[in-house]
């Protein structure tokens, strides 16, 4: 069985192993690997792409696939590989990049979309270019704009994504939903937007929700009892400022440093808004609250500018005051 080292570290790149088997197959060659850093195609993420790199031939990996429990490397070999040759392994980062970039955006729309309308199931998510997350029941259009922007709350906030393995059992009690088809080869594992429910998942992940980009959704595809919400991401990559190693170094002070007064001005300014968003609310019929709500909460709203400040506070403070922030989305 293959030991799938990119559960534990989604940004390995490269990485030594050993051949296990090798299997040509009409033009093109299987490369079955002791450990694998390569992602086979699953859950809705396209696999990854890269070469296996041995010392007497070189596989040009373009699929990968799991199969009973190995990671089926698949491609063209130029020269030979053999069992129990070492190899090295290397993916295409850019290409791995964008996948997980695309399944966490995937996971941060689900979660947007679980806040505003949370009685809907999801049946199934396409984390590929075409990308979507499919759910029973349907959406009011006149929501679209809502999930959109709670979803590019969570980037501007730059939330933590966490992954843990879990038993069975522990996966039943903490995750929101369970799929119906669990895999029978791969070690169960959950994902967690900080501050959100956790849920079942066995792709790679960005580390932090800035690191996937501005989030676009492009319909909302209601069917006879489905519906399916597709999505994009921006196509250029973050930019270096978004990226945890650099946000962090940024934001370290030290324990002796006047901190306190940061939060205390940001909360008192959320309090504020807090208190102008409920009274504009009570001041209108139902029909007008979702103009308040993007008044507000819209991507050049009120409150939105306000949680950007959340970036320019101190490291050990942002947890707090994203806390804070999510205290008052879920009450509006």
């Amino acid at each position: 069985m293959t030991k799938l080292i990119y559960l534990d570290d989604s940004y390995k790149t490269e990485y030594r192993s050993i051949v296990t088997k090798v299997v040509q197959n009409g033009d093109l060659c299987e490369v079955v690997a002791a450990e694998t850093i390569f992602y086979p195609q699953g859950g809705g993420q396209p696999s990854d792409i890269g070469e296996i790199r041995g010392k007497s031939g070189t596989l040009t990996v373009t699929h990968c696939r799991m199969q009973e429990g190995n990671v089926i490397h698949q491609g063209t070999l130029h020269g030979s590989l053999a069992e129990g040759d070492e190899i090295q392994e290397t993916i295409k980062w850019k290409f791995r990049l964008e996948h997980m970039r695309r399944h966490s955006a995937g996971h941060i729309v689900h979660d947007a979309v679980s806040q505003t309308i949370p009685l809907l199931t999801p049946i199934k998510g396409d984390h590929g270019k075409n990308a979507f997350v499919e759910y029973e029941g349907l959406i009011n259009p006149i929501l679209v704009s809502r999930i959109e922007n709670l979803a590019n709350l969570m980037v501007i906030e730059a939330r933590p994504i966490h992954t843990e393995y879990v038993t069975l059992e522990e996966l039943k009690n903490r995750a929101a939903w369970i799929p119906p088809h669990l895999p029978k080869h791969k070690p169960l594992r959950i994902v967690q937007i900080e501050g959100n429910n956790a849920i079942a998942n066995g792709g790679t992940q960005v580390k932090n929700t800035a690191e996937v980009g501005e989030i676009k959704i492009t319909q909302v595809e209601n069917l006879s009892n489905t519906v399916k919400v597709h999505y994009q991401i921006e196509s250029t990559l973050p930019t270096e400022e978004t990226k945890p190693t650099k946000t962090v170094q940024a934001a370290v002070v030290k324990a002796s440093d006047p901190v306190s007064p940061y939060l205390e001005n940001f909360v008192a300014a959320v309090e504020k808004q807090k208190s102008a968003f409920k009274t504009e609310m009570e001041a209108v019929n139902f029909s007008n609250r979702e103009k308040i709500w993007l008044k507000y909460f819209g991507s050049s709203g009120i409150s939105t500018a306000l949680i950007k400040q959340i970036r320019d506070l101190p490291l050990e403070l942002r947890r707090q005051a994203g806390m804070i922030v999510n205290d008052y989305k879920e009450s509006a």
